[in-house]
């Protein structure tokens, strides 16, 4: 169980990851857009500048994670998770990244057969779509986090249960022992900071006597 969370939260990081990434090279590819337009010089036309940028993007998008997609159109068949926990059936699906359906997202992709850039409009489409896929990234994170903390509080339980079991009846005294340990060097510490260290040897000793009662 604790095997496939893990196995999940690796999945989802790679998708965060390699989107985060294919957001930084369309950043990039938006500012040289921006830039030659400010400073406009007069560039040969040709689709290799738009290449440069769509070669990282589709290596990006064909990598995968235990031979399975990160990205697609959304018709993908989704990972699911089944947790038992403390008694009650969970059941999480991660589904791969559907960013391919995206048309600002096309739109970049199929400019590698144009000699222009592609325009603003389309740049503000494909920027909103990484921003949503991302958002769901970040929602899907925290709900494993939340199923892992769960997995490992519920083994917490079990093991405190093993623990005082296997004590048997030695528990209760053990844990009055402790109780009465704490209480003993609470008291300590009180007349320590009342009375000089010379005077403590006469209070220590009853004090001592009645510890072991």
């Amino acid at each position: 169980m604790h095997r496939n969370l893990k196995s999940g939260l690796m999945y989802v990081d790679k998708q965060k990851k390699n989107l985060t990434e294919i957001g930084n090279v369309i950043d990039t590819w938006r500012f040289a857009v921006e830039r030659e337009a400010r400073n406009q010089p007069h560039f040969p036309s040709s689709n290799l500048r738009n290449i440069v940028y769509i070669d990282p993007i589709t290596r990006l998008i064909e990598e995968k994670f235990n031979n399975r997609q990160l990205f697609g159109d959304g018709t993908e068949s989704a990972i699911r998770i089944h947790l038992m926990i403390e008694g009650i059936r969970y059941e999480f699906h991660l589904n791969v990244v559907p960013l391919l359906i995206d048309p600002g997202f096309q739109a970049i992709m199929h400019s590698g057969h144009s000699s222009d850039y592609p325009s603003t409009g389309v740049f503000d489409l494909c920027c909103r779509h990484i921003i949503n896929c991302m958002l769901t990234l970040e929602h899907n994170r925290t709900e494993l986090d939340q199923k892992v903390k769960m997995v490992l509080q519920s083994r917490q339980k079990n093991l405190n249960f093993k623990a005082l079991s296997s004590a048997g009846p030695f528990a209760g005294a053990f844990q009055e022992n402790r109780i009465r340990s704490a209480i003993f060097n609470k008291v300590v510490s009180f007349f320590m900071t009342k009375f000089p260290i010379s005077s403590m040897a006469g209070i220590l000793l009853p004090l001592t006597l009645l510890r072991k009662f």
